[in-house]
């Protein structure tokens, strides 16, 4: 059995995993060895573009050397024992999926609310009766992800450098490495990272909490993420927090061919069983969504699709399990992954889900949680607990104008019995005539026809439905509607500072959640970079070389988002730029006039604004008396190997 990790295991699992003696990776395919030991071997181009070198003498192998720790236990536990062990853990995830129907069913109402689905409840049920949405749910979904996504993640890249204690050139320089390298994998390499995140935090608003799922692909050489919706991830009732869950289940579904490529690569066991004729019924919230997406399922799995429940769970260790694994001691609880075919009831994989020789037996992160607002309890809340109920109100109240528009240019009402009008509807085209017939003795045709007296529509619910949408505005504000215009006349940088805080004293908040959310993905990523990357590693990424060390990522993360929480707007940083414009007016001798420039032309996000400025003057090798009048000007001076220091 081929040694892995747990990040590349269930939920880390993805089946482009290489199964090889050197521990989940195939070397050969990895690096090429040179038959030149001076030469450098140069690895394939990645899909992104970009190609790694691994220079020569470096070790190859990048993972770990031991092959048992990281072994797929489902292989040579008992059956009975797996039986137990799936039998229980069914049993207390279908209790964990109950406890959260409601929270599934409050996700539904929200993707419905937004109206792209077309059948958000409420309002009129006659024939031509209104069916618009307020659009304030799909705005605000909207409004949040843009303004997230701006800070989160900007063109230049994601990440800048944190050092950690004493600042000394050498932690300096490798925290410059690792945040270009980062910068590249997650804007270049890892493909998919802007849209698993722009999902994600569209999503975020409706159901509160939403997941991002990091592990190692090691057919494509790189990290890997993937969106994880929170109506399939199941925890338990009495849980104070996600990461402090002792079960932690997702329902992932998985195709026949990806099911047995992971049986071909070692990462499952193969149970003989076959995939279900169908699979369960979708929830609640992603029968909603396949309604936005426009999709439904045909039902008779062709694809040979399984429901598989990917657990991390802190499992005690009993003295069965103990006489089976021969490393685990009776009495002791650890967290392991374990992968359950569900509809057939079967586990197809169980690995130690904590890193080899940590003696605390903290679980490694596969799930990474982005939340919306914190309440009392294991998930956050969203826009449909939050204005849930503003939404249905505003609505029901454009219906009702809508509708009663409607009804007052429609002709509709009674007719007398047996004044001879035919009760056929008649609708006469603009501009035309069109013969009934009426009793001779009748003088005028109103007396036979009474159309029903509809009111107009209220100007006062249309003055309701503008302090609801106002009202629900005010509750998930993430722009400066509130801040007062300048006029003609300008306005103090400290008092306009105070307004724009103000104005975004709400979004702030969630941005600073969005932003140690994503530095904890933050160090997800540097975790598996000190597993799986090459000792040396050097990139061409669009004429730039980067090139960094395997062994840069030991030790503690010294990376963060490079979003600003007390940051969160161009025009804050414009008030910033023009205060310290400003200062520097008052007493230039205090102040870096090169840098301050330098700092205003990265704001506007100027491709190259070092070539804008004159060049920084070197310092010239002079003798004593020019170097001494040099200094009295202000210009640099450097003393040369050759001279007497």
């Amino acid at each position: 059995m081929a040694a892995h990790d747990p990040n590349t295991l269930p939920p880390d699992r993805r089946a482009d995993a290489v199964s090889t003696p050197m521990g989940g990776i195939d070397v050969d395919e990895y690096v090429d060895v040179a038959s030149d030991p001076d030469e450098i071997v140069m690895g394939p181009e990645d899909e992104a573009g970009g190609s790694w070198v691994d220079l020569p003498g470096e070790r190859k192998e990048s993972t770990p050397s031991d092959s048992g720790f990281y072994d797929n236990l489902a292989a040579i536990l008992p059956s009975y024992v797996k039986t137990k062990i799936v039998t229980d853990l069914l049993r207390k995830v279908e209790q964990d999926k109950e406890a959260r129907e409601k929270r599934d069913k409050q996700y539904e109402e929200g993707l419905k609310r937004t109206g792209m689905g077309k059948d958000a409840p409420g309002g009129a049920d006659f024939e031509g009766a209104s069916r618009v949405v307020h659009p304030m749910m799909a705005e605000a979904c909207v409004d949040y992800n843009a303004r997230i996504m701006k800070e989160i993640f900007p063109p230049s890249g994601p990440v800048k450098p944190k050092i950690v204690g004493v600042v000394t050139d050498e932690k300096t320089e490798r925290a410059k490495r690792k945040t270009e390298h980062l910068n590249y994998q997650i804007t270049t390499q890892i493909v998919e990272a802007r849209s698993v995140l722009e999902t994600t935090f569209t999503q975020v608003p409706l159901g509160g909490s939403q997941f991002i799922h990091l592990w190692w692909d090691h057919r494509l050489k790189r990290p890997r993420m993937e969106f994880r919706a929170v109506d399939k991830m199941y925890i338990p009732f009495a849980a104070a927090d996600f990461r402090s869950a002792s079960r932690r289940t997702y329902a992932d579904t998985v195709s026949a061919v990806d099911f047995k490529r992971r049986i071909k690569q070692g990462l499952y066991i193969d149970t003989g069983d076959a995939p279900p004729s169908q699979l369960e019924e979708p929830s609640r919230s992603q029968a909603a969504n396949d309604k936005i997406q426009g999709v439904e399922d045909p039902g008779d799995n062709q694809d040979g699709d399984r429901t598989v429940y990917e657990t991390m769970v802190m499992l005690e260790i009993t003295d069965e399990i103990e006489q089976a694994l021969d490393v685990e001691k009776a009495g002791d609880i650890c967290p392991y992954l374990i992968t359950i075919d569900f509809n057939n009831k079967a586990m197809v994989a169980m690995y130690r889900c904590w890193e080899e020789g940590d003696e605390a037996f903290e679980p490694i992160e596969h799930d990474f949680e982005f939340p919306f607002l914190p309440w009392r309890g294991a998930l956050s809340i969203g826009f449909p607990q939050l204005i849930g109920g503003l939404s249905a109100t505003a609505t029901g109240a454009l219906r009702a104008l809508l509708d009663s528009a409607l009804v007052n240019t429609s002709v509709s009402g009674v007719f007398r019995k047996g004044s001879g009008v035919s009760g056929k509807s008649i609708s006469p085209a603009i501009g035309s005539l069109v013969e009934i017939d009426v009793p001779l003795e009748t003088t005028d045709i109103r007396q036979a026809i009474m159309p029903f007296p509809f009111n107009q529509p209220s100007p006062v619910l249309f003055q309701l439905l503008g302090f609801v949408v106002e009202a629900a505005r005010g509750v998930v504000r993430t722009s400066m509607d509130d801040t007062p215009n300048q006029g003609p006349s300008p306005v103090p940088v400290g008092t306009q500072m105070s307004r724009v805080e103000e104005g975004l004293v709400v979004f702030s908040a969630i941005h600073g959640r969005a932003h140690a959310a994503f530095n904890h993905l933050l160090m997800g990523l540097h975790r598996l970079n000190r597993l799986y990357l090459p000792e040396t590693l050097k990139v061409d990424a669009g004429g730039k070389e980067i090139m960094v060390r395997r062994s840069d990522y030991e030790g503690p993360c010294d990376i963060q988002p490079v979003s600003d929480p007390t940051i969160y707007s161009d025009q804050q940083r414009w008030a910033q730029i023009n205060y310290i414009q400003s200062r520097m007016m008052v007493n230039p001798a205090l102040w870096k006039a090169r840098e301050v420039e330098l700092a205003g032309l990265k704001l506007i996000k100027w491709a190259d604004p070092e070539s804008l400025l004159v060049d920084m003057p070197e310092a010239m090798e002079e003798n004593q008396v020019n170097e001494c009048l040099a200094m009295s000007m202000g210009k640099p001076v450097q003393v040369f190997p050759h001279q007497d220091h």
